[in-house]
């Protein structure tokens, strides 16, 4: 029996911010009319359970509504939004994207590596013959998480014209691997120059996350003034690796904020005396496993340092 309270008039009243508390049960019963007519409201939720996801593609594969996802059109994808995301891999492959429909599908997080690569190969073979040295600096600043869905081979071959175009939006990128921030640091160095020493503060803050590509060598000739253009919000993104080639001296350099915005993996890739300045900066002592990570000449160190105050 379907349920009648879950209309569109209803979901439209709740809005994005009330759809999460939708169940399973009522997306089942949820009518092929009420679907189709509300799916921009229901595929632009970003705080659906896997079940909800599964829930949601298994009624817009009904015969009634969508069917296979091979006759979808561009459209319709792009309406569907996060709801693409309980696609399989195969699926994902066969849908028919243009650039819009790519592009607001990257507005989303949460996709798998697969699925983002299966978006952009997609996207890449329908709009650009499978070249990626075609791409212009719209269309790279337009994919958002689907840039992460590019392969390395992908991004080496993009011109650095182009990147450096898009680079603040790529910056923005949360979800690229490594590899991937390792070929755009190579596109940032043809662009700006391969001596990072000379690059200002505002190309710092153009690249953004993709600082993160630098190797740990590079990261121990960084500035005060180029540490300082690193935004907070995109520490924590710098793999661990990387983020340990900055000297003691530079961790001292670090602002608050960007020494509390660093993640538990960065802190224990760190030696006692990085860690101590990383702390110092914070205004905090790191504890459990950045602790543990300490040497143990250090930690007695710090074990006396306490009993001696206890006392007094």
């Amino acid at each position: 029996m379907r349920l009648a309270s879950l209309t569109c008039s209803y979901m439209t009243s709740i809005g994005t911010s009330g759809l999460w508390a939708i169940t399973v049960d009522q997306i089942n019963n949820l009518d092929d009319t009420e679907f189709t007519d509300c799916i921009d409201i229901l595929g632009a939720l970003t705080d659906y359970s896997n079940d909800q996801i599964d829930a949601l593609v298994t009624v817009g594969k009904c015969n009634t509504v969508w069917g296979d996802p091979t006759t979808l059109t561009a459209t319709t994808v792009y309406s569907a939004g996060v709801i693409v995301q309980g696609l399989t891999v195969s699926e994902i492959g066969t849908l028919t994207l243009d650039l819009d429909a790519v592009s607001k599908l990257g507005e989303y997080d949460g996709w798998t590596d697969a699925q983002k690569n299966a978006l952009f190969e997609r996207w890449l073979t329908l709009e650009k013959s499978d070249d990626a040295s075609i791409i212009t600096s719209s269309e790279l600043r337009s994919l958002g998480h689907m840039t992460c869905g590019a392969e390395t081979g992908h991004i080496d071959v993009i011109s650095h014209s182009v990147y450096s175009s898009a680079a603040d939006a790529v910056g923005e990128v949360t979800a690229c691997s490594d590899g991937q921030l390792s070929s755009f640091i190579t596109l940032a160095k043809s662009a700006y120059g391969s001596d990072i020493t000379t690059w200002d503060s505002t190309t710092i803050t153009n690249i953004g996350i993709v600082i993160g590509g630098l190797t740990s060598s590079d990261m121990s000739t960084l500035s005060e003034s180029q540490i300082d253009a690193i935004d907070s919000n995109h520490v924590s993104y710098i793999p661990s690796s990387t983020f340990a080639g900055l000297t003691t001296t530079q961790i001292n350099t670090l602002s608050v904020s960007q020494a509390q915005s660093t993640t538990t993996n960065q802190r224990s890739a760190l030696d006692s005396s990085q860690l101590a300045a990383l702390s110092s900066v914070a205004n905090t002592t790191f504890s459990g496993c950045d602790m543990m990570q300490m040497s143990w000449t250090f930690a007695v160190f710090l074990a006396l340092l306490s009993m001696y105050f206890g006392r007094n």
